[in-house]
């Protein structure tokens, strides 16, 4: 369906919707967040760390031995204070654990703009009902499932969804209802993000109703199977367990055949080897096998959690480690997403660029290394180079900033790593674009191959232009040499 037909199935318009109706929709939609599990309470939480073979083959031993000497309370309190330390310390841990999820969560919680009874508002994302208008620019998260009204070169970053690292060029034209997922161009969904461009839409779901919503409800109602580690210790466990029970059995029987005929009771004989076996039974089982675990995983979570990886259940720890193959989609798990300007070329000269990432720090680099300040100087009185570094920092729309000692960027990678070459060469970009007020914009497209933005420079007002090489060819005709604009010959290319 088109866009007009679209709104009216939802009973919207342009103008968005009015306050009354966004209440009634509010309580009949619900909040527009994914459905969080039901929290465990601490006290489940604490009883579920006895939850092992091994820790049942202890209590029952304990109770056992309290029960034939209860003047000897000796062992069996050893082995309760061993498995309250068990229990406390692995409580404790994933608690931190689970602190530090809520507080990740409490950080994702974001705002988007709504036109509401003709009326551009921010509000928080959950606060989004069908038939909302939003409007969306580079950078943002999309907060719901969005049938878009207006794109102004608008493409999305989906990989988070369809795994396609490279952003989606949006259109609306209307599509048939049975278009794939990956192929639905007038179609925006929660959890994808704006890479360039701005555009108008429609909310059409939102909460457990979005494609991310079903993708939470499928992965919420899979069962979690227990880890390698659990495995070993239930099967170490019930082999313990088997063998004391072997060994006290034919300790009995034994003594209760030998002692059979003779002068001494057989109702004492037995208790006695019953109590031996109790003593064999408890010998058996590892009292400090329970400890020595917990404070290794303990020690496995820490060493993760020092590397930004939040493990919510110890026993996952050894799961970890004990991996063999990953299946992972690449960009932006394997490898960073990020990329770097490594050279720069002018018609005359060829220069390295130093640094990595998205950090500013950096130089560019001739034949005999690094640039000094003087040769750098001598390169800004260029007029041609002081264009083309002026190019790098203006003509982009990403945001280069540094968040907890670490430097990110919201935007196009293409985009961003230009935007922190021209950083390198002529300081803070966010001052510099100050200085150099934009103008206009023309957005990259697959036409044009090319970018192109009008700012105030140096008193003029100059087009700054990035894009495909090929592209320029045929549209270019001259060039700077020696600080005069002479005609491009066929050597220069």
């Amino acid at each position: 369906m088109d866009s007009a037909e679209a709104l009216a199935t939802l009973d919207s318009n342009p103008k968005g919707l009015a306050q009354k109706e966004i209440i009634d929709r509010l309580e009949k939609y619900g909040p527009n967040q994914l459905a969080q599990p039901e929290p465990t309470s601490a006290i489940l939480r604490f009883l579920s760390q006895y939850n092992d073979p091994l820790n049942y083959l202890l209590i029952g031993a304990a109770l056992v031995a309290l029960a034939i000497h209860p003047e000897q309370p000796g062992d069996a309190i050893f082995i309760f204070l061993v498995l309250t330390a068990n229990a406390v310390f692995g409580f404790w841990q994933e608690g931190q654990a689970e602190q530090a999820m809520d507080a990740l969560k409490q950080m994702s919680i974001s705002n988007c703009v709504t036109i509401r009874d003709g009326y551009e508002s921010e509000i928080p994302t959950d606060s989004l009902v069908p038939g909302d208008i939003v409007k969306l620019e580079e950078g943002l998260n999309v907060p719901a499932d969005i049938r878009l009204l207006e794109v102004y070169q608008c493409r999305v970053d989906e990989s988070a969804l369809t795994g396609e690292s490279e952003p989606i060029t949006k259109r609306l034209k209307p599509l048939d209802p049975k278009t794939l997922l990956a192929d639905r161009r007038n179609m925006m969904y929660m959890g994808t993000t704006v890479s360039t461009g701005r555009a108008i839409g429609l909310v059409v779901e939102t909460g457990m109703q979005t494609q991310l919503g079903h993708i939470a409800s499928d992965i919420s109602e899979a069962k979690t199977p227990k880890t390698p580690l659990e495995l070993k210790l239930e099967s170490l466990g019930r082999f313990l367990g088997f063998i004391a029970l072997i060994v006290a059995v034919l300790l009995v029987s034994i003594k209760m055949l030998l002692a059979y005929g003779g002068s001494e009771s057989l109702w004492e004989v037995a208790v006695d080897q019953f109590i031996v076996a109790i003593a064999i039974f408890v010998a058996i089982v590892p009292e400090g096998l329970p400890i020595i675990l917990v404070i290794t995983l303990a020690l496995g979570m820490r060493n993760m959690a020092r590397h930004k990886a939040i493990i919510r259940r110890m026993k996952a720890v050894e799961t970890l480690g004990s991996t063999t193959v990953i299946c992972s989609d690449k960009t932006g798990t394997l490898t960073k997403n990020e990329m770097t300007v490594r050279q720069l070329h002018t018609v005359d000269s060829l220069f390295d660029v130093s640094g990595d990432g998205f950090s500013p720090k950096g130089t560019l680099i001739g034949k005999d290394g690094e640039l000094s300040d003087q040769e750098m100087s001598s390169l800004q009185s260029d007029q041609s180079f002081r264009l083309l570094a002026a190019c790098l920092s203006l003509c982009h729309n990403s945001q280069i900033s540094k968040i907890e000692g670490r430097w990110s960027a919201i935007g196009d990678p293409t985009d961003s790593a230009c935007a922190v070459l021209g950083w390198k060469l002529n300081g803070h970009i966010g001052k510099f674009a100050q200085r150099h007020p934009r103008i206009h914009e023309f957005f990259f497209n697959t036409d044009r191959k090319r970018m192109s933005v009008i700012h105030e420079y140096e008193g003029d007002r100059w087009v700054f232009v990035k894009g495909a090489a090929g592209g320029f060819v045929p549209i270019t005709s001259h060039r700077f040499k020696d600080g005069e604009i002479v005609p491009i010959e066929k050597e220069d290319f």
